[in-house]
């Protein structure tokens, strides 16, 4: 198996010395330093403080790390465990033994990975692990690290969570039927004093209290029909499965189901919904009125420019900032209007470039 990863590479020195040995047994070679996505983790501000310490969050990090790997019939425990020591994420492998199912262990595991995330790998790994009868995926326990095994074997774990769906119920009023006015039969009216409504076609009849309770109760369970076709269909104990159940409630749909379920119904709060990318390369910025002796952007490179100020050239700072006020800092002594001797120029003119008068 050769492997390769993009980063940090802090798990090869105990890859190397695991009582499997990856490193040695699958024959692991040109380990890069992966380069974990810790942008997200290590990057928090402010607020999201307590969410790069989440240990949900901190895992999933871990495994936003590339690699690119040729796997030619391995073990997936052995797999597994490479891919655990390579991001340094925990991971909790439910094995199969004599008494209860789970993930075959001698299991054979053919692909090839190119700058693939581990988490995708891990996916794929697990897809290939996989019988007609069971199959596997991974789910985030109540402490954090990583789960995989049979969904059989997940389903043991359910938790509760209350979903607001008041505002997909909500059905805005349509008026197609607008009253009309008879100008004609108001002018009539007021010749021979009748007090009849101008309006016509006006329909009196209303729906009743109990039509529109059963409109919001066809519109509920076309929303439970939804998610049940549509997320994991075999799992719920009204389609034959015992992943989770799921009732209405006050405007609110109670789940009680694994984490892998609740995972495509509403997410991760602390985890992004995309990741974007800025690339500034090409870009180039000018400043002449800024300080940028404590502050620097990646990616971006901060050259000298020269403006024609006053009818003269005046270079900005060395730095790539423009003139301080100071006298005589980021120009030399008789360019941009500044005297040899570091004095103010006369006149009110400014040492941002002033034609000295004669």
């Amino acid at each position: 198996m050769a492997a390769s990863v993009s980063g940090n590479d802090r798990g090869r020195g105990r890859a190397a010395r695991a009582g499997l040995a990856v490193a040695a047994a699958l024959g692991v070679w040109g380990l890069a330093a992966p380069a974990v996505a810790q942008s997200g983790a290590g990057s928090a501000s402010g607020g999201s403080t307590a969410v790069a310490a989440d240990p949900g969050y901190v895992n999933l990090a871990k495994l936003t790390r590339r690699i690119t790997i040729d796997l030619s019939d391995q073990r997936l425990e052995d797999v597994i465990n490479f891919i655990a020591e390579v991001t340094q994420a925990e991971i909790e492998p439910h094995w199969r033994t004599d008494s209860r199912d789970g993930l075959d262990r001698e299991a054979r595991i053919t692909l090839t990975a190119k700058n693939m995330p581990a988490l995708t790998l891990l996916e794929r790994v697990l897809e290939k692990a996989q019988t007609d009868f069971a199959q596997n995926t991974w789910q985030l326990t109540s402490y954090g690290s990583v789960e995989i095994g049979p969904k059989d074997v997940l389903n043991r774990r359910k938790r509760l969570v209350i979903y607001d769906v008041n505002d997909l119920l909500t059905e805005l009023p349509r008026f197609y039927d607008a009253p009309q006015i008879d100008l004609q039969g108001v002018l009539q009216q007021s010749q021979g004093g009748g007090g009849q409504s101008p309006f016509t076609n006006i329909q009196d009849e209303r729906r009743s209290r109990d039509e529109e309770e059963q409109d919001r109760r066809d519109r509920i369970e076309r929303l439970i029909d939804l998610i049940q076709t549509f997320v994991e269909t075999e799992q719920w104990q009204d389609n034959g499965g015992d992943g989770g159940t799921i009732r209405y409630f006050q405007g609110a749909l109670l789940v009680n189901a694994p984490d892998y379920i609740h995972r495509q119904i509403g997410g991760y709060t602390f985890w992004p919904t995309r990741q974007t990318y800025t690339n500034a390369a090409g870009r180039r910025y000018v400043s002449l009125g800024m300080d940028v002796g404590i502050s620097k952007i990646d990616g971006l490179a901060l050259e000298p420019v020269t403006a024609v100020v006053g009818g003269r050239l005046v270079p900005s700072n060395p730095g790539g900032g423009g003139n301080t006020g100071k006298p005589g800092e980021g120009q030399k002594p008789g360019d941009g209007g500044v005297p040899k001797d570091g004095s103010q120029p006369k006149d009110g003119g400014s040492s941002g470039g002033q034609s000295d008068k004669k």
